[in-house]
């Protein structure tokens, strides 16, 4: 299973939000870039980033951090947050990010992702399926969208795309622990997907319980942030 350390940008800098609470919002001093290197120099192969301001606004914003996150050699990105635009996609790419994440855009315009994966192959994308009290969560979890889950991910499973990532938006920045339960029947529900977990990891055991559900990979976040998870030894134990 894939470790993914989480990168939350809001004016190009790093922050955590509870339960993606804008009002509710922890700021960390130190810069995309240098948290990135840290990550990377402890062993992380790939890093989750996430433009909290394109969430916010439906546009990326923060391009000077994302472009400095990408600098950082040998550590792969997937980037996410208020992608809707084709010239976001292609500057994204550009950059070197290995993945797009898509979230509103998929469940509203699934269409586009469509033409997109045309472009640049499935591969390339992971969908961002954020759930909050069963509902599916949109415009960086702002609202709330009655379309089901299992619509969203049949109609992007159609155009080939295998990667989701899915979120428990009331665990997300909470330190409480995943949402075990959820990860068990979205995998029990969707056997061929590469289901990614985020939201509530407190621990290293709250991983190990998540490697045993079967996700292919876990977004850890907040945990790390608050020193409750010693990065100096994670990939090295768990890798």
């Amino acid at each position: 299973m894939q470790i993914i350390p989480s990168i939350d940008i809001i004016d190009n800098a790093c922050v955590r939000l509870a339960k993606g609470d804008f009002s509710n919002r922890t700021n960390y001093h130190v810069t995309p870039f240098d948290k990135a290197a840290e990550f990377h120099n402890a062993g992380a192969e790939y890093l989750h980033v996430v433009d909290l301001d394109g969430a916010k606004n439906k546009r990326i914003m923060n391009w000077q951090a994302i472009a400095e996150v990408c600098s950082v050699k040998g550590l792969r990105l997937q980037v996410g947050g208020g992608v809707r635009q084709h010239a976001d996609v292609q500057r994204l790419f550009k950059l070197g990010v290995k993945r797009v994440v898509v979230g509103s855009l998929a469940v509203q315009s699934p269409g586009i992702i469509k033409e997109w994966v045309k472009e640049f192959g499935p591969s390339g994308f992971v969908v961002a399926l954020d759930l909050k009290d069963g509902h599916v969560a949109t415009s960086g979890w702002l609202e709330t969208d009655p379309i089901p889950a299992g619509k969203v991910i049949a109609s992007m499973e159609e155009i080939g795309i295998r990667r989701f990532l899915s979120t428990d938006i009331r665990r997300d920045g909470m330190l409480e622990g995943p949402n075990l339960e959820l990860y068990k029947d979205l995998i029990k529900q969707y056997p061929t997907i590469k289901w990614y977990a985020s939201g509530g990891v407190r621990s290293v055991e709250d991983i190990e319980s998540l490697e045993q559900t079967g996700v292919e990979g876990a977004i850890v976040g907040k945990a790390i942030y608050e020193n409750r998870i010693d990065i100096k030894t994670l990939w090295k134990t768990k890798c």
